[in-house]
């Protein structure tokens, strides 16, 4: 099969370290097996607006002077317009255009955070490739074991996502909201295997169909909470951790973190809720470096 290909330059926001993206999604439970990592590329595949393309990034710069280039891959032409709008999802995607200076300049204020500073540096926010695909993995590990969840995201992605294949390994892309509307019912609801879940797929999957990035992304924080609250299925963690994982607003700490309660308790050596610094508008970035910061230890 034909395949087109488009490539690029980008310059990420100084200090950026390629190797702790590729780390971060290797230890990224709801992503596992969806992407090649690996010190000196990242490959992934994502739908967008129809269309279903897979991505490669390799860092060909330093940490304080970083740049990646991408390659886009495709079995229908890119146009010029897709690849600008990809290259802006990709830098959103690993948050390349966070300055996180003034940041690192709180945390090494902050005794007990600035080693986690110092293990972390020049890691960029990894957030899931589109906030619908968060959202339904909000739902989709509602209660049920990690494996269980990953598998029928898997299936969804395998059944009505597509993917691309790059040297005989096929990238596996989660669907958009159009495609889990027009599925079949009855499969579907075989795959997720509860009514309840699929009715909350299916009114996530119509509220997201007919919201802009721009109001999520860009829009006043509380009228974007409200939209996420407003849909049927997502309460009160599930929208901030949309919030923060999905759009990069760290604006607010997430809400019902457990994990993060823990290390914070661990780490600070007070109880979960009480005495949390002052990071300001930092403070989801700071919640993030938290919980991140198993995963590098």
């Amino acid at each position: 099969m034909k395949q087109f290909t488009k490539q690029g330059t980008l310059y990420p926001a100084a200090p950026y370290d390629f190797n702790k993206s590729a780390a971060f999604l290797q230890g990224f439970s709801p992503t596992k097996g969806e992407q090649a990592t690996g010190s000196s590329e990242i490959v992934k595949a994502i739908k967008w607006q129809g269309q279903v393309f897979a991505f490669s990034l390799r860092s060909t710069g330093t940490l304080e002077h970083p740049r990646l280039v991408y390659t886009l891959f495709s079995t229908e032409a890119i146009t010029d317009s897709q690849q600008r709008e990809l290259e802006e999802k990709i830098r959103f995607v690993f948050s390349l255009d966070d300055e996180l200076r003034p940041f690192y300049q709180l945390g090494s204020k902050d005794p007990v955070f600035q080693p986690i500073v110092e293990r972390l540096y020049g890691y960029h926010q990894v957030k899931f490739l589109t906030p619908f695909e968060n959202a339904c993995w909000a739902v989709l590990s509602q209660r049920v074991p990690m494996p269980a969840a990953k598998s029928v995201k898997q299936e969804l992605s395998r059944r009505y996502g597509g993917n691309v294949t790059i040297h005989n390994q096929p990238y596996p892309a989660f669907p958009e909201p159009a495609d889990l509307l027009a599925a079949d019912r009855e499969e579907m609801l075989t795959i997720v295997g509860q009514q309840k879940k699929q009715e909350y797929l299916l009114a996530m999957s119509e509220a997201f169909q007919h919201v802009g990035d721009d109001f999520l992304q860009r829009g006043d924080y509380q009228q974007v909470r409200r939209f996420l609250l407003g849909i049927k299925g997502i309460g009160e963690w599930s929208a901030s951790f949309i919030l923060i994982r999905g759009l990069g607003r760290m604006e607010e700490l997430p809400t019902g973190e457990g994990a993060l309660e823990r290390v914070y308790s661990r780490l600070y050596r007070r109880p979960a809720g009480t005495g949390w610094p002052d990071y300001g508008l930092w403070r989801g970035y700071w919640a993030h470096y938290l919980r991140a910061s198993e995963l590098f230890r």
